[in-house]
């Protein structure tokens, strides 16, 4: 039997260029071509094969960490750790992260899977900076029958999701450092190289091969021409790209296991994964507008690769619990996805709210330093990680509106929701302390488990 996760999901994007440039006018776009210089482009093929042989030397670096993690883990399982060839470095990682050892360290136990210890019980010290939480109260009505055998959350799928673990850290800044060797080289005067994020991995060229396209530029100028003809500058949905897919996943019942971001080569090795993710698992989906724009435009992008999403688009699969009314797509019911805006605007009776609107407004930290519409900007800066960063962010945001509205519904109880969010704080505190959101989230949840202790 499959066991139930929630998973709190969101996609940031940056425009599809190959797809706008056959739409647009060409007048329109001239000046988004620049003069190409052979040597420049040689020397930016040149940028390429150096950072995917860098890539190579990162990879034997932290297979040596991994397996590091590995011994202090003491993870003994042979069939798992075969399943997880087919993954990256970074899962590997968290598959030591993920695997149970409470003599070894009881603390990871909390965070990464549920074990015979309370899990929905109220703050103890609700006012300490360390988030404490009473692991010998009575369980709530909602914990009832939630405890599983250790291993149920070993199963590589749910962990495509690369946690924050000491070693995914290391590999997100040393990738970081990997994506901008080309840029860097672009921005060296002597060198002259072009950056092979704003001319792309597959250059497109004008009629005469005299000019190349500048992605950025086109990016740009595609949203002014959306703006004069619509009013807006946001893109229709079969003209984004995905360049990250971040989550907080969460048992059956809401409690927080942990936030990451899905790790891929490409766009499409992140889009399969997500889709083999809700393949496998059967997640109930949460989100803010995910029903308005990221499940079809991932469904959008998915076609472009000839990925199959068959288990989205069930409608009668009684072992799932699937049935015409009750599936990943239907609307009201929310029990497979639950989109958060469609439900708190009332399926659209209320109109214009946003994430950080109605996260202000009851409380939450919403968007303390990137937003948006800077994605673009830090995608061809070469700031892939802070990106990921920023869709962490979101995702957790979204999390914790969840809860609020599952305690407004009744699903939860008031000790099941201090709960929930001291283990996210302290999960953050330990295991995210490198990242710009943890202070702000712990902030936060510091001063409402104080309110709540009063």
């Amino acid at each position: 039997m499959k066991k139930d996760y929630i998973c709190v999901f969101d996609c940031e994007t940056i425009p599809d260029v190959a797809a706008l440039v056959r739409v647009l006018d060409e007048d329109a776009i001239a000046d988004c071509f620049e003069p190409f210089d052979k040597k420049s482009f040689a020397k930016l093929l040149d940028a390429q094969l150096s950072q995917k042989i860098g890539g190579e030397k990162q990879n034997a670096s932290l297979n040596f960490a991994v397996n590091s993690a590995e011994q202090n883990f003491k993870i003994e399982n042979s069939e798992q750790n075969s399943a997880l060839q087919s993954f990256t470095q970074q899962d590997v990682a968290l598959q030591s992260f993920a695997s149970e050892n409470s003599a070894e360290n009881p603390t990871h136990g909390n965070f990464t899977s549920e074990n015979s210890m309370s899990q929905n019980t109220a703050p103890k010290n609700s006012a300490l900076l360390n988030l404490t939480y009473d692991d010998t109260s009575p369980q709530s009505s909602a914990a009832q029958g939630a405890a599983v055998e250790n291993s149920t959350l070993r199963s590589s799928a749910p962990q495509n999701f690369a946690a924050e673990s000491f070693a995914s850290r290391s590999s997100a800044s040393q990738s970081s450092k990997s994506e901008n060797l080309a840029l860097n080289s672009a921005q060296d005067p002597a060198s002259n190289a072009l950056n092979f994020k704003i001319y792309g991995e597959q250059p497109i060229f004008n009629a005469d091969k005299s000019k190349i396209l500048n992605h950025k530029l086109l990016s740009l100028r595609a949203m002014e021409i959306f703006k004069e003809k619509t009013g807006s500058e946001f893109l229709p949905v079969c003209f984004h790209r995905v360049v990250s897919i971040s989550a907080v996943m969460a048992d059956g019942f809401g409690r927080f296991l942990r936030v990451s971001t899905l790790d891929g080569e490409n766009e499409r090795d992140k889009i399969a994964k997500f889709l083999a993710f809700i393949e496998d698992f059967n997640p109930r989906l949460v989100s803010f507008n995910g029903r308005g724009f990221d499940l079809p435009m991932i469904m959008a992008r998915a076609m472009c690769y000839d990925l199959s999403a068959a288990a989205y688009f069930e409608t009668n699969d009684r072992d799932n619990n699937k049935s015409k009314w009750e599936n990943y797509r239907s609307r009201y019911d929310g029990r497979f996805h639950l989109d958060l805006l469609d439900h708190i605007s009332d399926f659209g009776a209320v109109r214009g709210l946003k994430l950080d609107h109605v996260c202000a407004s009851v409380g939450l930290p919403g968007k303390y330093d990137v937003h948006g519409d800077q994605v673009l900007q830090l995608y061809y800066s070469g700031e892939q990680a802070k990106i990921d960063e920023y869709c962490r962010s979101d995702v957790l945001n979204t999390y914790w509106l969840f809860l609020k509205y599952e305690l407004l519904r009744g699903k939860i109880t008031k000790d099941d929701y201090l709960n929930y969010i001291a283990v996210m704080g302290e999960f953050l505190q330990k295991e995210c302390a490198g990242m710009s959101y943890t202070p702000v989230f712990c902030d936060f949840i510091e001063r409402e488990l104080a309110a709540y202790a009063k």
